[in-house]
């Protein structure tokens, strides 16, 4: 199909160019979530598409937090290079500092698109909806606890548990009263 290049005809319709940018974008995204989160070899590296991203002021149905899955994708393509990809030849010293590069990069990306002092998953007034904000952040903290916990930092695993949590909790939202799954007296964490 050749989404990853940019065409350089003038037969496409602007409305055509973008859809292939919004389709080739949409494909990326879910191709990095997959290969980072089941550890599989993802199929578009980022230094062959030459597929500039969509100019979201011409779509009729907004795309929410687009540049912000990119910039998750992007991260969590780096961190596959690290952690996870075949004939990777890190020492351990410069296996952690690549890893706190890619964690010191899921940092600036949640001040970036989370302006907010609160990390742990409270929500921005108005940037983006409840629903895109519970997925991005369910992005950041499962792409962090995987990444910790490849780490040898003296706190990963702590951290790893609760980036965990809170990657679980915004899957499972806190219900009218208040509960979370973390606050069930049923369940034994």
């Amino acid at each position: 199909m050749g989404l990853h290049r940019e065409r350089q005809s003038n037969d496409d319709h602007v409305e055509q160019a973008e859809e292939r940018r919004l389709l080739f974008w949409t494909i990326f995204i879910l191709d990095k979530a997959f290969a980072f989160t089941l550890g599989r070899a993802y199929m578009l590296p980022s230094f062959d598409c030459n597929t500039p991203t969509p100019d979201m002021s011409l779509h009729s149905v907004p795309v929410e937090g687009l540049s912000a899955r990119i910039g998750v994708a992007l991260i969590q393509e780096r961190a596959y290079q690290i952690l996870l990809a075949s004939g990777n030849t890190h020492n351990n010293r410069t296996r952690q500092e690549a890893i706190v590069d890619v964690v010191d990069r899921l940092e600036g990306w949640m001040e970036t698109h989370f302006a907010s002092s609160d990390l742990s998953g409270g929500f921005v007034p108005g940037a983006l909806d409840p629903t895109t904000q519970r997925a991005l952040l369910y992005e950041y903290h499962t792409t962090r606890s995987i990444v910790l916990a490849h780490s040898m930092l003296p706190d990963a695993p702590n951290e790893v548990l609760a980036s965990a949590r809170n990657a679980l909790s915004q899957l499972c939202p806190p219900s009218a009263q208040g509960s979370t799954l973390f606050s069930d007296p049923r369940c034994s964490w």
